[in-house]
């Protein structure tokens, strides 16, 4: 009795009487029960093979699926501009590169601006995750710092700053800001959203900011040569903390298009809790 004909499809293997038939022929008797797709690819003894060629005893006959291509998503990419790298920013800058690090299909560059070229080039020592932009965001530098499409983290207490931010994003179609501040034992998380060139929020300095519409302090970037800001009021690092949550679980909703209705959230680290005031725009405000 002459060799079998040995067929091979993945995992299935099988001896046959098939010598003297043609390689078409085989593949028609084992299309049922071997399951042999349309598209593969028939070698015999290791070598491509028409359905033509005549098997001989002892020939080893391989059916090859090709790959499956597999659908590459785009890749969505993302800016993060954080502006203020004092004690917020390290609280915050490790559970949000982790956060993003968590998001299927988006390449986040993250970029710190602070003046203070220790504080932007430290935020994450040795690791190369964020940007350092060494400098203070004012007028002259604010439409190149913060462009269409970024998401911006301000985690500074210069109210002069934030006005500078709220004037400034307003200007652009598409744009999103989470403010997070605090004293002592307190703090506030302000949003301000806008998509395709209307507001979705009010901006950071409105009406119940009259501290925010018109600043007292001054922008640190605009002081002349010798001058220094004051020092800043001492805040408890737990509530630090508690405001930088506060800041990614806001982000993090607004990232997923999870809209909500238009607030802010107060945090008061003593209790501790965290409660939401409705900031609602009105009609005319909604432009």
């Amino acid at each position: 009795m002459p060799d079998p004909i040995q067929v091979i499809l993945g995992s299935c293997d099988g001896q046959f009487d098939l010598a003297g038939r043609k390689v078409g022929e085989l593949r028609q008797a084992l299309a049922v029960a071997f399951n042999i797709p349309p598209n593969a690819r028939t070698f015999v003894n290791g070598e491509k093979a028409k359905a033509s060629l005549v098997l001989e005893p002892g020939d080893k006959v391989e059916f090859v699926e090709p790959a499956r291509k597999k659908k590459e998503k785009a890749c969505r990419k993302q800016r993060i501009i954080i502006v203020g790298c004092g004690q917020m920013a390290k609280c915050l800058i490790h559970p949000l590169i982790w956060h993003l690090e968590s998001l299927p299909d988006l390449d986040a560059e993250i970029r710190a601006v602070d003046g203070d070229e220790a504080k932007a080039s430290g935020l994450i020592e040795g690791e190369g995750q964020v940007v350092p932009v060494p400098e203070y965001l004012v007028q002259a530098n604010a439409g190149r710092i913060i462009v269409e499409g970024d998401v911006v983290l301000a985690c500074t207490s210069n109210h002069a700053t934030l006005k500078l931010i709220s004037d400034h994003v307003q200007t652009l179609a598409n744009v999103t800001v989470i403010a997070g501040g605090c004293d002592y034992l307190d703090g506030s998380v302000k949003l301000f959203v806008r998509r395709k060139g209307k507001s979705l929020t009010l901006p950071l300095a409105n009406h119940y900011h009259p501290e925010l519409l018109k600043p007292t302090d001054r922008n640190p970037g605009d002081l002349a040569e010798g001058e220094t800001m004051p020092d800043s009021a001492p805040q408890a690092i737990v509530n630090v903390n508690m405001v930088a949550a506060v800041i990614l679980a806001v982000l993090r909703r607004l990232m997923m298009d999870d809209f909500f209705d238009p607030c802010e959230f107060y945090v008061e680290a003593n209790l501790p809790r965290v409660f939401v005031r409705e900031r609602l725009l009105s009609k005319s405000e909604r432009r």
